[in-house]
């Protein structure tokens, strides 16, 4: 039985939904390290150019989302790690993709949720 994938948790609320589901993964996809949480930034989080350039140039979300899938398919690290996301979903986990944004549409995470169903 498969997992879920959540984005509905961001950053502010985070401790909020880990005392709520004690038992699920949550994977803090943000390049800005968050101290006590993570020794580095996210391999799931665009590069500092790839967001810098998107806000620079108003990029619609496909735009962006092309672009990101692009940086992330030519990176070794980040299809392991997407690969172990689809895993721990495989096997019934319920996992949490966190960023800074609050509104899941206009935030990564929620493509980040679309490249790892499209292989469950």
């Amino acid at each position: 039985m498969a997992g879920e994938i959540r984005i509905d948790c961001y950053v502010a609320v985070l401790e909020k939904f880990k005392r709520e589901y004690p038992n699920a993964y949550f994977d803090v996809i943000t390049r800005k390290v968050i101290p006590g949480w993570t020794t580095q930034a996210s391999v799931l989080s665009p590069t500092w150019d790839l967001l810098n350039m998107a806000k620079k140039e108003h990029w619609a979300m496909d735009q962006y989302y092309r672009n990101l899938e692009s940086q992330f398919m030519n990176d070794d690290t980040a299809q392991v790690e997407l690969e172990w996301l689809r895993e721990l979903v495989r096997k019934g986990n319920m996992l949490f993709l966190v960023c800074f944004e609050k509104n899941p549409a206009e935030c990564h995470r929620t493509f980040v949720k679309q490249l790892i169903e499209r292989e469950l």
